[in-house]
């Protein structure tokens, strides 16, 4: 599946972060927005909490947790 686009954010590391929500995530990995949240409370893939509504995933981040390959 090809990358989404739709959010960009600084990282404080100076790089550009691939920023997706839990649907878009679920999308990616074609898995249930359930199994993301399961993996969220368990600690599995780190997040952002931008507020208590909206939560963000940095899509390398979550990659690497999940032991998959970034693609190209």
């Amino acid at each position: 599946m090809k990358r989404p686009d739709f959010y960009f954010a600084d990282h404080p590391l100076g790089s550009k972060e691939w920023l997706i929500g839990t649907k878009q995530l679920a999308d990616y990995f074609k898995v249930t927005t359930r199994t993301i949240a399961n993996w969220r409370a368990s600690g599995r893939v780190p997040f952002w909490r931008i507020n208590p509504r909206v939560i963000r995933y940095a899509l390398n981040d979550v990659e690497a947790a999940l032991g998959k390959p970034p693609n190209e």
